[in-house]
């Protein structure tokens, strides 16, 4: 009985990647200034000192994804997309064509792990996900769709 509640668990949990002719991935990736904060530094904010790095005004890589939705089966209604830290990004109803933006953030805090690393979208139904994608960034700066290799940041 343990067995079978285990695999049932592990069936449950277990969403397939969606097929990569089905999605088209477009990188926008620009160059931006960090914002300033009050004391006219720019700066990361975060509560932990070692994790603070200052800028000179110098321009940054900045990266937002376009998830291009080419092909959806008829289970396929909803887009739902979580990152690696655990806040949801996106819940949308879908058809075929639809973008899905992602605004990642700066590459350098993506690597450092100061923002998130890893985003899943889930593409569901009425009641369960049916497929997802997966886009992750390394910590070298790899960029990886899926657990395939797609560039390096």
């Amino acid at each position: 009985m343990i067995l079978f509640l285990l695999l049932l668990t592990y069936w449950q949990e277990t969403v397939p990647l969606k097929p990569s002719d089905e999605f088209e991935v477009l990188v926008d990736f620009q160059f931006k200034t960090r914002p300033q904060d009050a004391n006219g530094n720019y700066s990361v904010n975060f509560t932990d000192s070692e994790k603070k790095t200052t800028y000179n005004g110098e321009q940054l890589g900045y990266l937002i994804l376009n998830v291009k939705l080419n092909k959806l089966n008829e289970h396929e209604l909803k887009v739902r997309g979580v990152n690696s830290m655990g806040k949801r990004v996106i819940s949308r109803k879908v058809s075929t064509g639809t973008i899905v933006k992602l605004d990642l953030g700066f590459i350098y805090d993506i690597k450092k792990h100061y923002t998130a690393n890893e985003y899943t979208l889930f593409l569901s139904g009425a009641k369960s996900d049916t497929s997802k994608i997966v886009l992750t960034i390394q910590d070298d700066g790899t960029f990886l769709v899926n657990g395939v290799v797609q560039g390096k940041f």
